[in-house]
C-alpha cells in the first residue's frame, strides 16, 4: 500500500516517487521515512520544486477562500491546482498528483456536488 509520494519537477520533467509501506512498518514510521527523504531531495535539488503528496488521505483546506479562476483545491496535494481535461475519461485531473474531479473529497472540498456535471 502506498500512503505518500514525493513530486519532483522542474521546467523539463515531472516525476512522482512512491513510497510503499514496508513489512511491519507503521503509518507513522512510513511518514517519517518519506519526510526525511523529502528534506534530502529538497536540499539536493534547489532548482526543482519538491512537494509531499498524500496518496490516500485527503486534507481539508486551511481556509475557506475561493480558488482563482481555473483552479481547484486538491486535497491530496493540499494546494490550489489546475485540473486539466482528460477527454478519454471525461474528467479533469490535477496536474501534479493526477487525482480526478470525480473523487469524493475533491468534489466535497470544491463544492461540486451542487453543480450538475456537463454532458456532451
Amino acid at each position: 500500500m502506498v500512503l505518500w509520494g514525493i513530486s519532483v519537477r522542474n521546467t523539463k520533467s515531472h516525476e512522482i516517487i512512491h513510497f510503499p509501506v514496508r513489512e511491519n512498518e507503521s503509518r507513522e514510521a512510513n511518514f517519517k521515512r518519506v519526510k526525511e527523504y523529502y528534506f534530502k531531495l529538497k536540499k539536493k535539488n534547489p532548482n526543482c520544486t519538491v512537494e509531499l503528496i498524500s496518496r490516500n488521505q485527503a486534507f481539508p483546506p486551511k481556509t475557506e477562500t475561493k480558488p482563482k479562476r481555473g483552479y481547484m483545491y486538491c486535497p491530496y496535494c493540499r494546494k490550489e491546482r489546475r485540473f486539466i481535461r482528460n477527454e478519454e475519461l471525461d474528467v479533469k485531473n490535477c496536474i501534479i498528483c493526477n487525482m480526478s474531479d470525480s473523487d469524493y473529497w475533491v468534489r466535497k472540498f470544491n463544492h461540486l456536488f451542487e453543480k450538475p456535471k456537463r454532458r456532451k
